[in-house]
């Protein structure tokens, strides 16, 4: 999948790199505010890019495996990059004739901030209907590049991971500890063999 049937966003098994624009002044009810009182945007950014993807791209899987408290860490797993440098466009928005051109993203008169973001898809390759709303959308689709650092990279760390890492390092100390100790019992064993 090189592209995008209209409408619709590809989502690249491995890293994928979206430009998504948000409002710098978010439109939001009362009780979205409250919501959302303390949340910092880049926050609010990944959040929003989780949450597209777990509610609308069956098959996608950007979650840690592993977690022991999803919603703890919601949003960790997207990153929010400097650039997208290198990277060639797959899909963008100017496709899509409801969304091509000027958009009002936000509350009236709200600048939009064009963020660059990435995270791992663990899971398929699918297409989800085209991300936006009142204060985020979707701008282009970057398509991964093997040579490029930024698409290129190992897959990010999970709690997983890192558990089987530990349950290794443990495992080798005690083979360690239990040859030393058996080693240590034989050597006991012929000094008082000798003995007698």
């Amino acid at each position: 999948m090189t592209g995008s049937t209209q409408g619709f966003a590809p989502v690249f098994v491995g890293w994928n790199v979206w430009n998504v624009y948000q409002a710098a002044d978010p439109d939001e009810s009362l009780l979205g505010a409250i919501w959302h009182a303390g949340i910092s945007q880049d926050q609010l950014l990944k959040l929003w890019v989780e949450n597209q993807l777990e509610d609308n791209a069956p098959g996608v899987n950007v979650s840690d495996p592993v977690n022991p408290n999803p919603e703890h860490f919601r949003g960790d797993e997207v990153q929010i990059i400097p650039s997208t440098a290198g990277l060639k466009v797959a899909v963008g928005r100017e496709s899509i004739p409801d969304l091509a051109g000027a958009l009002q993203v936000g509350n009236e008169g709200s600048a939009a901030l064009l963020r660059s973001v990435r995270f791992y898809n663990r899971g398929r390759q699918t297409m989800l209907p085209w991300p936006h709303d009142r204060n985020f959308v979707l701008d282009a689709v970057y398509m991964p590049d093997p040579s490029n650092a930024i698409t290129n990279s190992p897959a990010p760390k999970t709690a997983g991971g890192e558990l089987d890492a530990a349950g290794k390092a443990l495992g080798h100390a005690l083979e360690t500890a239990a040859w030393v100790l058996g080693g240590a019992v034989a050597l006991y064993a012929i000094v008082r063999a000798t003995r007698k």
